[in-house]
């Protein structure tokens, strides 16, 4: 899904950047699929969540890069990435739920998501189900869309 959409917005000439929270293991990449310049593909490293060195450098790299929208995936990439996108004042900040994930995120995990669902443009999901999940855990149904 990352990779179709990137090519998507690369085939209309939208100026993509790929910025990664974890390094990608050899035997597990998509170096190979992506069509984006190694210059426009940068890593900043998390440890954890609270990993204030990284956020920090997160928000630079943001600042530095004035990113129109900013659009997320997967838990620690939706959470950080929309708190540097928000402190960046990154504009838009758009962040997708691609599982319905009911028994594998903690109350925790769902408290966050609401904060910073209260900051995020639009929440998108892949299926009406997954729309349905993330309602059910307090996010607001006008700010999920579901793309098919």
């Amino acid at each position: 899904m990352v990779i179709d959409s990137m090519h998507e917005m690369l085939r209309r000439n939208i100026d993509v950047r790929l910025i990664t929270v974890y390094p990608e293991k050899p035997d597990v990449t998509f170096a190979g699929e992506l069509r984006v310049s190694p210059e426009r593909w940068l890593m900043v490293p998390f440890r954890r969540v609270f990993d204030a060195v990284a956020m920090f450098r997160l928000v630079v790299t943001l600042i530095r890069i004035k990113p129109h929208t900013v659009i997320t995936h997967l838990w620690l990439a939706n959470t950080v990435g929309r708190v540097a996108a928000l402190i960046a004042r990154v504009p838009n900040i758009f962040t997708f739920e691609h599982n319905v994930y009911d028994s594998i995120k903690s109350p925790r995990h769902f408290f966050v998501d609401r904060v910073l669902a209260t900051f995020t443009n639009r929440i998108l999901a892949p299926s009406l189900a997954i729309k349905k999940s993330v309602e059910q855990h307090g996010i607001n149904p006008k700010k999920v869309l579901v793309m098919h």
